[in-house]
C-alpha cells in the first residue's frame, strides 16, 4: 500500500448484498442465539446438564458460549447492514500510523432508537440477573453460569449505550470550543485517534463499568461482601477511564459520526 497521506479516497461498498438481506440474516442468527439460550436455561433450571446434549461428554459445559458465538456471527451482517443503510464508505491507501484504509461516514442514529436499545439492555439484564436472584431456587452451576455470562453482557451494553449518549452530548461542543488546539499528526492527536476513533476504548471501559456493577446482585445472593467491594472498585476504575476517554475523544480531530479501520 502507498504511504502517502494525501492519497485520494474512492467510494466503495462493503458488500454486494442489500441492507434488507443483511438484516434478515443477522436477525435470523440473533433468533437462533436467543432460542439456544432459552433452551439451555430451561434445561439447566430443571436440573439437567449441558453435557446431556452431547452424550455426557465432559466438554459439554463449553456449550455455555454457543449463544454468544452465534451472536458474534450475527454482528457481522448487522453491522454491515447499518453501515450500508446509514453510511457512506470511502477507501484510501494509507499506512497504519496515517489512519485506516476504510472510512465510514454515518448518519447519526435517532435519539429515541438509542433510548429504546438502552431499555432493551436494561430489561435483558433484569431478566437474567436480579429476577432469578430474587425468585429462583435453582442452584445448578451451569444455570448460574449462563445467567452470569449473558447478564454480564446485557449489563455491559447499558454502559456502552450510556457512554455513547454522553459522547454524543459533549463531543461536538468540546470540539467546537477547543478543536483549534488539535495539531494534525501530533502525538496527542495520533494517540486519541487510535484510542477513541479507531478502537473506541472509552466505550469498552463504559461497557466494563456497568457489566461489573450488574454482577452485584449475585454477591448479595452469595453473601459475599468482599466480591462486592472488588466489583465496585473495578467498576469505578473503568468508569473513570471511560469518562476521561469520552471527554477527550474530540482530541482525535475526527468527526463524531465516522469510523475507520486500521487495515
Amino acid at each position: 500500500m502507498s504511504g502517502s497521506p494525501r492519497a485520494s479516497a474512492e467510494t466503495s461498498t462493503p458488500t454486494r448484498f442489500r441492507a434488507a438481506t443483511l438484516y434478515a440474516i443477522g436477525l435470523a442468527l440473533v433468533a437462533v442465539a436467543l432460542a439456544l439460550l432459552v433452551w439451555f436455561l430451561l434445561l439447566t433450571a430443571d436440573r439437567g446438564h449441558l453435557e446431556d446434549l452431547v452424550g455426557g461428554e465432559d466438554w459439554g459445559s463449553n456449550l455455555v458460549a454457543a449463544p454468544f458465538l452465534v451472536l458474534m456471527v450475527a454482528a457481522a451482517p448487522l453491522f454491515l447492514a447499518e453501515y450500508t443503510r446509514r453510511g457512506q464508505w470511502r477507501s484510501r491507501n494509507r499506512t497504519f500510523l496515517q489512519g485506516g484504509s476504510n472510512v465510514v461516514l454515518l448518519r447519526p442514529l435517532a435519539l429515541w432508537a438509542r433510548l429504546l436499545w438502552l431499555l432493551v439492555a436494561l430489561a435483558a439484564w433484569f431478566v437474567l440477573i436480579p429476577l432469578p436472584v430474587a425468585t429462583s431456587a435453582v442452584r445448578g452451576d451451569e444455570f448460574w453460569m449462563l445467567l452470569t455470562a449473558y447478564g454480564f453482557f446485557a449489563a455491559g451494553m447499558v454502559g456502552a449505550i450510556l457512554g455513547s449518549l454522553l459522547k454524543r452530548a459533549t463531543y461536538e461542543r468540546l470540539a467546537s470550543a477547543f478543536g483549534a488546539r488539535v495539531k494534525r499528526a501530533s502525538r496527542s492527536q495520533i494517540f486519541w485517534r487510535m484510542v477513541s476513533y479507531q478502537f473506541r476504548l472509552e466505550l469498552i471501559f463504559a461497557f466494563l463499568c456497568t457489566a461489573l456493577l450488574g454482577m452485584l446482585p449475585l454477591t448479595v445472593r452469595d453473601d459475599d461482601p468482599v466480591a462486592a467491594a472488588w466489583l465496585i472498585g473495578l467498576a469505578a476504575g473503568c468508569g473513570v477511564l471511560a469518562i476521561v476517554g469520552i471527554l477527550n475523544a474530540w482530541r482525535s480531530g475526527k468527526a463524531l459520526y465516522s469510523l475507520e479501520s486500521v487495515s
